[in-house]
C-alpha cells in the first residue's frame, strides 16, 4: 500500500458512506451528498467524521 511505504496513515472512507447513503436511502429516501452536486451535507459529513474519529481513536490505543 502506498501510504504505508510512504509512512502515512490511510482511512477508506469509501465503505462507511456506501453504508451510510444506503441506509439513509432506504429510510427516508434522503442523500448524505447534496442533490445538485457531489460534496457531502451534513449526514455525510457526520458519517465521514464518525469513522475518522473512531481511527483516530484506534491509533491512540497502546495495542496499536
Amino acid at each position: 500500500h502506498l501510504c504505508a511505504e510512504r509512512g502515512f496513515h490511510f482511512i477508506d472512507l469509501k465503505p462507511t458512506l456506501l453504508e451510510e447513503a444506503r441506509r439513509e436511502y432506504e429510510e427516508s429516501r434522503g442523500l448524505i451528498w447534496w442533490a445538485d452536486d457531489t460534496h457531502w451535507n451534513g449526514q455525510g459529513q457526520r458519517a465521514a467524521a464518525r469513522v475518522i474519529y473512531q481511527d483516530l481513536l484506534a491509533l491512540q490505543r497502546p495495542d496499536k
